[in-house]
């Protein structure tokens, strides 16, 4: 297997089954905004206040979703290094990088002088985070539990960038998309998904899982809401046992992309039906501006498994 794939894979899969373990640590919430003494003022997702004296101009970003955001307002050019993978939009395969979501280089990091550092908590270990305050640098949490968190993110960075026209478009341009997805599917009727992360070993996600509000927004139900755990790992027969409508895979080591795993069975609801879809795990388990790409492409594939219900 492609050795940059996998590494992809581990750091989402990581991520995904770390998401929310920072909640808790939180600050005095002050008002979002300009302060009286003219400083930028956010409270970011995990409930820290954020100050600047002014727009940060030095700006890494520590995940591949952060960067994206940071793109997606308008101050990609503000962008001094990143981490590995963050490969969207192009130009950012050319920043330089101080690690990975797994393993950050905390010398090389503080080296850059930033004035601003964008993380997602899930994906950097709790001890070098702490690291990072002790250096004194600013740092943006973005830590989305839901799809709603995601626009409040473009705001709030849009603020501490010096771009708040951008960012409140961005935002509002998003929120209409994603609200267009629910009004034409999310009524409709529903279809039992499972969605594949990854077939070894076999990983979906649970009723918690900001995945698992996608697929409600597109009139599925994830046969797995039910599960607390962000990210579990299942046995095959446990998925047989609630014969899903349809397969959603973002990748896996057998063939078709995870899905050939699925063809072995045809009694199962989603093969006898030829409801087995491929998704580009970028495009919807990177919580960022192209998320909403990758719900419509979700609903897409969930409508077309209600389709081939419909007929038999």
């Amino acid at each position: 297997m492609n050795v940059a794939f996998e590494a992809r894979r581990s750091a989402v899969l990581i991520g995904m089954a770390a998401i929310c373990l920072l909640a808790g640590c939180t600050s005095g919430h002050q008002q979002t905004g300009k302060t009286k003494q003219g400083a930028i003022q956010v409270i970011d997702g995990d409930g820290y206040t954020v100050t600047l004296n002014q727009p940060a101009e030095r700006i890494i970003t520590l995940s591949p979703h952060t960067t994206e955001l940071v793109y997606a307002i308008g101050a990609g050019s503000q962008i001094i290094a990143t981490t590995r993978y963050s490969d969207y939009p192009k130009e950012a395969g050319n920043l330089p990088t101080v690690g990975d979501v797994q393993q950050l280089d905390i010398e090389k990091i503080i080296s850059h002088h930033p004035d601003l550092i964008v993380l997602w908590p899930s994906g950097s270990a709790s001890r070098q985070v702490d690291e990072l305050m002790k250096a004194g640098i600013p740092i943006y949490r973005t830590h989305p539990r839901k799809l709603a968190d995601i626009p409040v993110d473009m705001e709030k960075l849009g603020q501490l960038t010096g771009h708040p026209e951008q960012g409140s478009e961005s935002a509002r341009q998003w929120r209409g998309s994603l609200e267009k997805l629910r009004h034409q599917y999310s009524a409709s009727q529903k279809i039992r998904v499972f969605y594949q992360v990854y077939d070894r070993p076999l990983y979906t996600i649970g009723g918690t899982q900001i995945i698992d509000e996608a697929v409600t927004v597109c009139g599925g139900q994830n046969i797995f809401h039910d599960i607390q755990a962000l990210a579990p790992i299942l046995s095959v027969e446990t998925v047989l046992a609630r014969n899903p409508d349809a397969i959603i895979s973002t990748g896996g080591r057998s063939s078709e992309n995870g899905l050939g795993l699925w063809r072995r069975f045809p009694m199962l609801n989603a093969t006898r039906t030829q409801s087995l879809y491929f998704l580009e795990s970028d495009l919807i388990s990177r919580p960022g501006p192209r998320m909403v790409q990758g719900i419509k492409l979700l609903c897409e594939k969930v409508e077309d498994a209600r389709r081939k219900q419909s007929l038999e």
